[in-house]
């Protein structure tokens, strides 16, 4: 094999030899003869120092190779090796040329972007300040021109000190003339009024006189009829009031009535009940005791039957007549028994009827006590509240649920104009007002209570029942304040306060309203169904503590 060798070609002969080919390759003499392979690449270390050597041929064209044939191969070789190495390059030249465009044009796009920002950032930094100078042009404006209100305002104030005092002195220079030009008249009069200033003085003397009574006469005439006036505007409040006070105590007592029936119609219709719980006892004992009599029979028929059919069919010897006699001992103790059991049931049914004449008796007092207590309570209310309108000298209206204490405003302001408020104190006056001009909290105390409660409190120390009325809106500890103020009971504050839950007693939460502790204000729902809601108050059971506190 032959080869073409350059610069720097290792193993393919001499390497200084550039024009004549060199052998790289051959079979020894004594081997068989063998093909070279079909081509053998001989890579240098440049890409441009390449030497390639065609060994793919047959024997026959082996014969005409000759180093001209090989020359002109290798040179042919060489040559399309050097175009395609600088097409190679080309390309990458190329490619890397465009790759630096590219990246210069992103560089381009990221370097506008970013002048585009700081443009906008100056644009906004412009506006920015462009609104503040604006802000600050208005600012000085406005005091510009409070400056020249202020100046304008103390200049009117000083022309209007100036016209007053020129107007004084242009006033006191002519009354300084007057007077002068009176003086003048005077003196000029002086001897002609010496003459008539005693007339004069007498008249005048007469004129005061009359005039004086005549004002006194008109000043003791007014006085009687404003004292007639006041008299009548008093006689009519207190006829208004007893007026009120009457339908007050009139609808309390019709209702005191009405409940005062309901009850007794409750108790009655509870007395049935009881009398025919009474009469089904009696008649289910009666059959009972019948069912037993007529039991007790069968058997003691059944055993003479037995009895008399054993003596009919045995003879009569000892051992019979001892077995007779037990028959008739047990026959004997079980006619004993059955008395006995017959007394008992009679025992049973009278300790039953007289238990139930106790109960009827218990009740009857009970509902005594129930009625004496609704009267106490009744009267104990008109005695708090009833007496306390006349005898406490408090004025309180309500306007808008706001509570008012006007009783200084009133004591300030007697008179005709304070009157109607008088007239009705204790009562909503929201109509006399608008509803968008309550802004003076000057009178306020409180607020009304949107709804009241009647409440039963039973102590389970000492078996006693109080009724009271107390606000929807009050907590537990509130309304035991209200029970120790109506002087029910000093030691409330020793007593936990219960509720019944389904079968359990469940202590309150003396900081929560009775709705907060699971006791929610059903009168309403009553009075829809046609029941009375004081037969259904709620209930509070207090439990002595025994730590003696007295509140």
């Amino acid at each position: 094999m032959w080869g073409f060798g350059e610069e720097g070609q290792i193993g393919a002969g001499d390497e200084r030899n550039h024009d004549s080919p060199q052998m790289v390759w051959t079979v020894p003499v004594k081997s068989k003869p063998v093909d070279p392979p079909n081509v053998l690449h001989i890579s240098l270390g440049k890409a441009h120092s390449m030497a390639v050597a065609l060994l793919s041929m047959h024997q026959d064209r082996r014969r005409r190779l000759n180093p001209d044939t090989v020359r002109h191969a290798a040179i042919s070789l060489q040559c399309f090796v050097r175009a395609t190495v600088a097409r190679i390059k080309l390309k990458k030249l190329l490619r890397a040329r465009d790759k630096q465009a590219q990246d210069d044009i992103a560089a381009a796009l990221a370097l506008r972007r970013e002048v585009d920002q700081l443009q906008d950032a100056a644009k906004n930094r412009e506006e920015d300040a462009t609104a503040r100078e604006a802000q600050a042009q208005e600012f000085a404006d406005m005091q510009k021109r409070q400056v020249e209100i202020t100046a304008a305002t103390c200049l009117q104030r000083m022309l209007r000190g100036w016209l007053a005092r020129l107007n004084f002195k242009v006033r006191w220079k002519q009354y300084q003339d007057e007077r002068a030009e009176a003086e003048t008249a005077a003196r000029e009069r002086a001897a002609f009024l010496a003459l008539e200033e005693r007339e004069a003085f007498r008249m005048a003397t007469d004129e005061v006189a009359t005039s004086f009574v005549r004002d006194i006469l008109i000043e003791v005439h007014a006085n009687e009829e404003r004292q007639v006036e006041i008299r009548w505007r008093a006689e009519d409040s207190i006829a208004q009031a007893n007026l009120h006070r009457e339908t007050q105590l009139k609808l309390e007592q019709e209702a005191l009535e009405r409940r005062n029936a309901v009850q007794e119609l409750a108790r009655h219709q509870r007395e049935l009940r009881r009398q025919e719980g009474i009469e089904a006892a009696e008649a289910e004992h009666r059959a009972r005791r019948d069912r037993e009599i007529a039991d007790t029979k069968a058997k003691l028929r059944a055993r003479k039957l037995q009895a008399a059919a054993a003596a009919v069919g045995q003879p009569t010897t000892k051992t019979s007549k001892q077995s007779s006699e037990r028959r008739r001992r047990l026959r004997d103790k079980l006619r004993q028994k059955a008395a006995d059991e017959i007394n008992i049931s009679r025992e049973k049914r009278d300790k039953l009827r007289a238990e139930l004449a106790d109960q009827r008796k218990v009740d009857e007092k009970l509902q005594e006590q129930q009625q004496l207590a609704a009267k106490l309570e009744l009267a104990r209310h008109h005695r708090i509240f009833r007496n306390s309108l006349k005898e406490t000298p408090d004025c309180w209206v309500v306007v808008f649920s706001r509570v008012l204490d006007l009783t200084e405003l009133v004591a300030k302001n007697r008179g005709a104009l304070t009157q109607p408020i008088v007239n009705h104190a204790g009562e909503d006056i929201s109509h006399w007002f608008d509803s968008d001009s309550r802004d003076d909290d000057q009178y306020f105390i409180g607020f009304i209570t949107q709804r009241v409660r009647a409440i039963q409190v039973v102590n389970t120390l000492t078996h006693q029942m109080h009724s009271l009325q107390v606000c929807s809106e009050e907590t537990i500890e509130e309304i035991q304040y209200r029970y120790i103020d109506l002087q029910f009971n000093a030691h409330a504050g020793s007593y936990t306060w219960k509720y019944l839950d389904g079968d359990e007693f469940v202590p309150l939460d003396m900081a929560k309203t009775l709705a907060e502790n699971g006791l929610p204000d059903e009168s309403l729902e009553f009075e829809k169904l046609g029941m009375d809601a004081d037969e259904f108050k709620p209930i509070l059971h207090i439990y002595f503590n025994d730590d003696l506190t007295i509140m």
